[in-house]
């Protein structure tokens, strides 16, 4: 446990003048780019959307390989109606990682120029590295579906014949079933991972859905799961071993003899294998600050109560808008870690890693 005993400036201070200004545009900004993000979130979250876009994507390729057997009841038409209204599903989750991302690299300018701004939250390179991945997704499920009813078009209203008309039918099939596959591959191989190893735990998935509840949502999501008021969680992305098994037993004995409600695992930046990453927040006296020095960043641990989201529902929202309302009333807590950090921002990082050990 470290703390510093120089008095550090009050998070959120005065800044220049023209700091301020370029911040207070860049949280406009992200203002404007949040509402989006949330309306495409609160759509593509409708009661039942999930589950209608789930049939769709087996009903379209299932009605397109229908086609193939010569059934007479088979229909292109029916089979152009099905993936049409299939992308028109897979738009608002589209949209929604469109704008996350955007927010995110607003959040992340914000961070690079040295702003104190609220909306400069910590690990927002870890969450735009997801986002961009699932963007990905989103972007093949989307693009997938709309190849394979313009294939079923050309079908239905070119003469393309016997053995063309074959082809761009097999095309939407195969297309749809690459829109189904993208949706549920990454989370079938969590499971099979899971099984295999064969951990002498009780191990239980919670799935997000379809929809990127982010760092707040998900985390509130496994919480309504549980009937614990008290968690701790682990980002994926930190390399995690044995060495910090003392530093979190530390701070999970500081929590509770405190009677907290959070704490979060910190680690000095000249301690991270990736030098590129900036500091989180500074600490004094195991409470958190933001300064223009920051020189700790959040490992991706910590213990968190249940009663910190009272005024959140699930959805789209970051962890850290927990955070800036408890720091801002001096109770964000953190316990600093001597170990080293290695963390996985990107593939660049992950293969200089695979060099040093």
């Amino acid at each position: 446990m470290k703390g510093s005993q120089v008095a550090l400036p009050t998070p959120y201070a005065a800044e220049p003048e023209t700091n301020s200004n370029k911040s207070r545009a860049y949280s406009k900004r992200i203002a404007r780019i949040d509402s989006q993000r949330k309306f495409w979130t609160k759509v593509s979250t409708i009661r039942y959307m999930p589950s209608i876009r789930f049939w769709f994507s087996i009903a379209a390729p299932a009605s397109a390989g229908v086609i193939l057997t010569n059934w007479e009841y088979s229909s292109v038409e029916i089979a152009i109606i099905f993936f049409s209204i299939l992308s028109i599903l897979l738009l608002p989750p589209h949209f929604s990682s469109l704008f996350a991302k955007m927010s995110a690299r607003h959040r992340l300018q914000l961070r690079i120029e040295g702003f104190k701004s609220k909306e400069a939250y910590p690990g927002v390179e870890r969450i735009l590295n997801t986002l961009h991945e699932r963007i990905l997704r989103e972007r093949v499920r989307l693009f997938s579906a709309i190849l394979s009813a313009l294939s079923l078009f050309a079908v239905w209203e070119i003469e393309t014949g016997y053995v063309l008309g074959q082809i761009l039918v097999s095309f939407s099939v195969i297309l749809g079933f690459i829109s189904w596959l993208n949706t549920f591959y990454l989370e079938e191989k969590i499971e099979d991972f899971i099984n295999l190893k064969k951990f002498n735990l009780d191990i239980k998935i919670i799935s997000d859905g379809d929809t990127i509840l982010n760092t707040g949502g998900g985390i509130l999501n496994m919480m309504n799961s549980s009937n614990e008021s008290d968690f701790l969680t682990l980002n994926p992305d930190t390399i995690w071993n044995k060495s910090y098994v003392e530093s979190i037993q530390s701070m999970e004995k500081f929590y509770f003899s405190n009677q907290i409600k959070n704490i979060l695992l910190l680690v000095n930046k000249n301690l991270s294998f990736d030098k590129k990453l900036r500091g989180d927040f500074n600490l004094l006296e195991n409470i958190i600050k933001k300064d223009f020095q920051n020189d700790l960043i959040y490992t991706g641990c910590q213990i968190i109560n249940k009663d910190l989201f009272g005024s959140h529902s699930v959805g789209n929202f970051s962890i850290s808008e927990v955070w800036n309302q408890l720091v801002k009333k001096n109770k964000l807590y953190g316990y600093e870690s001597l170990e080293n950090f290695y963390h996985l921002t990107n593939l660049e990082v992950y293969k200089e890693l695979l060099k040093n050990n």
